[in-house]
């Protein structure tokens, strides 16, 4: 199973990203890699507390 996000994932997560965007304020950010995180951490299953430890 590929841990990285496809083209195609990626453009049904912008589609969802455009779809929730506020019309005014702060410009959006570039989100994939916090997407293919969350997608690697899935995957592997690797809990978000497991993280939290190693990284506090």
């Amino acid at each position: 199973m590929s841990t990285k996000m496809t083209e195609k994932d990626w453009a049904a997560a912008l589609d969802v990203f455009r779809a929730s965007l506020p019309r005014r304020g702060d410009k959006g950010r570039d989100d994939r890699l916090f997407l293919e995180a969350m997608h690697y951490f899935s995957v592997h299953n690797i809990s978000w507390f497991a993280v939290w430890k190693i990284y506090s």
